[in-house]
């Protein structure tokens, strides 16, 4: 299938969706195409942007500060384990509501809504629950890291939906958690490689200095179209802050 349905909607318990469906997938009928997320999340990251770069400016301003104070606090130099755990769970819960609100951005763009820079911002109200999956999340991909590094990339990558099946979907914690194992294992392979791609457009756009403006983007965009691809979008209402 060269292109994306995007216009068409999937029944289901979780209602109607644009793109896929969690039933689908579950049930090994995802549509997730290496050519086509990366075909399909470059044509489109040109409308997001602007709304992208500054939020993650932003994002990156946020996590200096954190490390900034963490560092005033306990020293810069010759963290321990608990220490380095705790700011990495710290900065995850100040900037993760950033990450769901660009996420949010990409994934409205990605199925024709209207998106501003207002949206990238609007998630700070459901801050607790993004900053305790956050946290779980640095915490397990931080074990598993530490447990001969692939438990640890493979948890980063199982748990990476958990955010935007909150911040979309407005799971429980633990269902959100439970219900990105289950998605990502479904279509593993292809999350991987498109995981991947990403990396390499943001190493990429980082070592040319100046490529990033259009890598950064671009990635930001895989994920959304992965995710909807996977999960599927809901009714308009889904996507505001």
């Amino acid at each position: 299938m060269s292109d994306y349905d995007t216009s068409g909607s999937q029944g289901g318990a979780t209602g109607q969706t644009t793109g896929g469906s969690i039933e689908r997938t579950l049930a090994g009928q995802a549509d997730l195409d290496l050519s086509d997320v990366l075909r399909e999340a470059w044509e489109k990251s040109a409308g997001v942007r602007s709304i992208v770069l500054i939020s993650g400016v932003v994002m990156v301003l946020i996590a200096m500060f954190v490390s900034g104070i963490f560092g005033l606090m306990f020293g810069y130099a010759d963290q321990t384990f608990v220490e380095s755990l705790i700011l990495q769970c710290l900065n995850s819960a100040a900037t993760y509501p950033l990450v769901a609100g660009i996420f949010m951005v990409c994934l409205a763009h990605s199925v024709g809504r209207s998106v501003d820079l207002n949206m990238a911002f609007g998630f700070y109200s459901l801050f607790v629950p993004l900053a305790i999956i956050g946290i779980i999340q640095s915490a397990l991909t931080a074990i598993g890291m530490l447990l001969l590094v692939l438990p640890g990339l493979y948890l980063a990558l199982a748990l990476s939906l958990a955010i935007p099946l909150k911040v979309e979907r407005d799971l429980p914690i633990g269902d959100c958690l439970m219900m990105s194992l289950k998605l990502v294992n479904a279509k593993f392979v292809n999350v991987l490689l498109i995981a991947l791609m990403g990396v390499v457009a943001m190493a990429l756009g980082f070592i040319t200095l100046i490529g990033w403006i259009w890598t950064v983007p671009w990635t930001a965009m895989m994920f959304a179209i992965t995710y909807r691809q996977l999960a599927g979008v809901r009714g308009e209402g889904s996507v505001a802050g």
